[in-house]
């Protein structure tokens, strides 16, 4: 881990509370709603880069098993107070510590984006390894170009973040191996997403 994702990690730490404030309002409920249609009752879920636990309480409210993983300590203890029925543990979506095929469906919602796309190769291979075969993985990430060390204005610290264009994002998948399900662009901005997403479900 680099200095860079250090930092990240760090600004994560510091802002909590402000990143529930400015996040809690902002689910994916479409996204969310088509994600667990494709899933049977009680599935297991890995939530990558859970952050504070949001979207971890609501699968769990809909009656599916969910371990949610994060580096943030700060996030990961948050997350086990707002959610105490989930599982969550501080691990590195690079380097994801589970059995192959343990997984029914992983949800990455704006979280592969603060990691260099070199990890993010690495992260989706350990995603496709621990799915289930014929299991759904959602993935939301930044659209652009590049990546490095940028000031988030909404916080006044610094975050690393790697931007994707669809397509490229699209070939990473296929040569890893999953099968694209659906693909879009989010075309949404608001004062705190700025920056439109590209949206994918894919299956192994």
């Amino acid at each position: 881990m680099n200095k860079n994702q250090l930092k990240t990690i760090n600004t994560y730490n510091k802002t909590v509370d402000a990143y529930i404030k400015n996040t809690d309002h902002l689910v994916q409920t479409t996204e969310m709603d088509y994600f667990v249609s494709q899933l049977e009752p009680g599935a297991k879920i890995l939530d990558l880069g859970c952050g504070p636990g949001r979207d971890a309480k609501l699968f769990v409210a809909q009656g599916f098993s969910v371990v949610g993983v994060d580096l943030s300590k700060n996030m990961i203890s948050t997350a086990k107070k707002r959610c105490p029925r989930a599982q969550f543990k501080i691990m590195d979506m690079a380097d994801l510590k589970f059995k192959p095929k343990q997984f029914d469906g992983i949800w990455a919602n704006a979280s592969l984006l603060n990691i260099p796309k070199k990890d993010a190769i690495k992260a989706l291979q350990g995603v496709y390894s621990v799915l289930k075969p014929g299991g759904i993985f959602y993935l939301s990430i930044k659209k652009g170009s590049g990546e490095g060390i940028e000031l988030d204005s909404r916080y006044g610290l610094e975050k690393f973040y790697a931007y994707y264009h669809k397509n490229e994002l699209l070939g990473i998948l296929k040569k890893i191996g999953f099968k694209i399900h659906t693909s879009h662009i989010q075309r949404e901005t608001t004062s705190y997403v700025t920056r439109q997403f590209v949206i994918v479900f894919a299956k192994k």
